[in-house]
């Protein structure tokens, strides 16, 4: 009798397991007629049906791209055309040949370079580069692909959809949040250049590779943020310099463990005092002061 109770109550945490467990790892949301975002483990592709296939962007990893293909075939019947890398890194393009036999690939010419020097058999190299600006015309949809130089890579471009007033530009400008940690791979100048740039286009939702859609207002949010941050670093760095904290210290600690307080130091106080503007985005009690230990080191070095 026990042995029997037992077991029914094993089958029911079981079944009440699987109910709670989702029916998919991934979303798809309609953004206009015929664009969709794929969402999955933390990342976002845009996809657009046409009558004469779909044009699909950063395949991800082959994990995340087989449940892409499930999502677009969920969608339309149609082929994958083609697929647009965002940019070279690997978390982004590694799944492409999920897609390979229907789709060519698309990316900035040192997204290829980059590719092929990694050496990885596993990613497609994309058969189709530009330099600095590129159309895809399928369907009747137009995709542009636009470059403005080096930025969070030196191959990252904007996907934008002129018609629908969508622009996708993956791992520079996280809606809601604060910047991504301490802006890996970021040339921390060229990436302001870029955000200034993405101000001249015309455009009401911004995509950015991690997440639900944003607006176009995030762009400036985020060009005020950084314009804040800089400022402050710059202020501090006024009051107090590297040399006037070696001669506080009278000589204790060594001159990288001291370089270290300096630039932690600087960064603290510039958080708190960017704090009541600024603390409600989204990681901003992790994120805001790895911002700002990149930007200390950037205008000691570059700014």
């Amino acid at each position: 009798m026990r042995a029997a109770l037992l077991c029914l109550l094993l089958c029911a945490c079981a079944a009440g397991a699987r109910a709670q467990r989702p029916a998919r790892p991934y979303t798809v949301a309609r953004l206009a007629d015929g664009v969709y975002l794929f969402s999955a483990y933390f990342y976002s592709s845009l996809f657009v049906v046409t009558g004469q296939g779909v044009i699909a962007t950063d395949p991800i990893s082959p994990r995340v791209a087989q449940l892409y293909a499930q999502a677009i075939e969920g969608v339309t019947d149609q082929p994958v055309r083609y697929v647009i890398y965002s940019h070279d890194h690997t978390d982004h393009v590694a799944g492409g040949a999920v897609f390979a036999g229907t789709a060519q690939f698309v990316a900035q010419e040192n997204a290829r370079a980059n590719i092929i020097a990694r050496g990885d058999p596993d990613i497609v190299v994309p058969q189709i580069t530009f330099r600095d600006h590129y159309e895809i015309k399928l369907g009747g949809r137009e995709v542009r692909l636009l470059y403005f130089g080096e930025n969070h890579s030196d191959s990252n471009v904007a996907i934008y959809l002129p018609a629908e007033k969508i622009l996708m530009m993956v791992d520079m400008v996280y809606p809601g949040s604060v910047p991504f940690r301490d802006l890996p791979g970021t040339d921390v100048r060229k990436y302001l250049g870029t955000l200034r740039r993405l101000r001249e286009i015309d455009f009401k939702i911004l995509l950015y590779g991690h997440g639900s859609p944003g607006t176009k207002q995030w762009v400036d949010q985020y060009i005020a943020y950084f314009d804040d941050l800089i400022a402050e670093v710059r202020r501090l760095r006024r009051e107090l310099s590297y040399e006037e904290l070696v001669e506080e210290q009278q000589g204790r600690g060594d001159v990288r463990g001291l370089f270290d307080l300096y630039v932690e130091r600087v960064a603290e106080r510039a958080v708190e005092t960017l704090r009541p503007k600024y603390g409600r985005w989204g990681g901003f009690d992790e994120w805001a002061i790895m911002n700002a230990r990149r930007i200390v080191l950037y205008l000691i070095m570059d700014g």
